[in-house]
């Protein structure tokens, strides 16, 4: 079961500013959160997939300049 990240745990785990979580999710880059009453959490796994899925990004990229 996935535990409900706030958006500081957000900032932490990804190193990017609310400012820039906010901006990735508004131009579709990052995963929305759910809201609850008024507050934002967003599932550890997606975060997590989120990362992974950057990394990887990050990595292609690199292969794909040095070929």
């Amino acid at each position: 079961m996935d535990r409900l990240l706030t958006i500081r745990d957000v900032e932490q785990l990804t190193g990017f500013k609310k400012s820039s979580v906010y901006s990735f999710i508004e131009a579709g880059d990052f995963p929305r959160p759910v809201k609850i009453g008024r507050s934002s959490r967003w599932p550890s796994g997606d975060i997590s997939d989120w990362i992974q899925e950057t990394i990887q990004r990050g990595r292609s990229a690199v292969t794909k300049e040095v070929a």
